[in-house]
């Protein structure tokens, strides 16, 4: 699996972290592993109970944001993006 990371979380992983999958795992799983190695990830995707995805942050796959729940597959490609609040 390709994560493209976009700034600022590009400072924490680098611009692209080429992670090898050997079996599925859910976009929660992803997150989880990277908040174990950058605690400092956690400012930027928090979980609130009852959302369905990260507080904060886009994990977008082919033109699509996805869920916690959804799976990802070890030849994906995604990117991850900070999201920007305010107006």
């Amino acid at each position: 699996m390709t994560i493209r990371w976009y700034p600022p979380l590009d400072s924490l992983f680098g611009a692209v972290t080429d992670l090898p999958l050997e079996r599925t795992a859910s976009v929660s799983g992803l997150l989880l592993e990277f908040y174990e190695r950058e605690p400092r990830f956690i400012r930027y995707a928090r979980h609130v109970e009852g959302e369905a995805a990260p507080t904060g942050l886009l994990v977008w796959r082919r033109g699509k944001a996805l869920k916690f729940v959804d799976i990802l597959e070890p030849e994906d490609e995604v990117e991850v993006l900070v999201l920007v609040t305010g107006g």
